[in-house]
């Protein structure tokens, strides 16, 4: 049998790919805001600081040179926050930047509620972590610590509770008037209170401190000439203060 012959294949037609308008339009944009972030226009050139200490302008200008001169895309401004924090005595930094070369830096610092005595400029926080500070620590409660604040070994002390000095300086406004008083840490951790040119007062362990700021006001408003010099109050237990002599916290 003769075989039948094969039909030829239909001619396809190859479809060509055109993009829509909008395709090229969104290119060119994002090809433009590209070359834009990459361009040295958008490197810093105008910082703009807000909070900053008239006194810290300098130290605030060096920690800030990572971003100086860098472009948008560039991390630089994490290394200059970075940089910022490792000043002892800021809280919070942040900076923001943007595409037309300005920054804006916006700065905190820890705020001092006490001066260490025989420090210079040494003040403490209100979690009671010590820093310096160049700003005026007049007028603020003085807390000493026996035998200063660093160990023999050169460490700080870990047998004293931090915030509890801290409450305590902030709660000493409310028997300001029978003072002025000196909060004393000792090296175990047992807190005093130095009337200036007068006694002193025993608070104890850092326990309940609100409870024994109680009972000494209460004790002193209705003595207020109990703490004459060398007398001391034991309010340990707020609920049976005591009354003696002799010196018992080392000035």
């Amino acid at each position: 049998m003769p075989k039948a012959k094969s039909k030829p294949a239909p001619n396809r037609k190859r479809r060509v790919f055109r993009p829509a308008p909008q395709f090229w339009w969104m290119l060119a944009i994002a090809n433009t805001l590209v070359g834009v972030a990459l361009s040295p226009v958008t490197a810093a050139h105008k910082v703009v600081v807000l909070g900053a200490e008239p006194f810290d302008q300098q130290r605030v200008a060096q920690s800030l040179a990572p971003i100086k001169g860098k472009r948008w895309t560039d991390d630089s401004g994490r290394a200059a926050e970075a940089k910022l924090l490792e000043l002892p005595d800021v809280e919070s930094a942040t900076v923001e930047r943007n595409l037309f070369g300005r920054g804006l830096v916006r700065l905190s610092y820890r705020q001092p509620i006490a001066r260490v005595a025989e420090t210079k400029g040494i003040a403490l926080d209100a979690a009671g972590i010590p820093f310096p500070t160049k700003q005026p620590l007049d007028g603020l409660p003085v807390v000493r610590f026996e035998g200063g604040m660093v160990g023999t070994n050169g460490s700080l002390w870990t047998t004293w509770n931090a915030r509890a000095v801290a409450d305590l300086c902030t709660g000493l406004s409310r028997i300001e008037k029978y003072g002025p008083f000196e909060v004393l840490v000792q090296q175990t951790g047992v807190l005093w209170l130095n009337r200036l040119s007068g006694g002193q007062v025993k608070l104890g362990s850092h326990q309940s401190l609100d409870a024994k700021l109680a009972a000494l006001e209460t004790i002193l408003g209705d003595q207020p000439d109990l703490l004459a010099p060398g007398k001391t109050l034991n309010v340990s237990n707020p609920a049976g203060a005591v009354v003696g002599t002799g010196q018992g916290g080392t000035p």
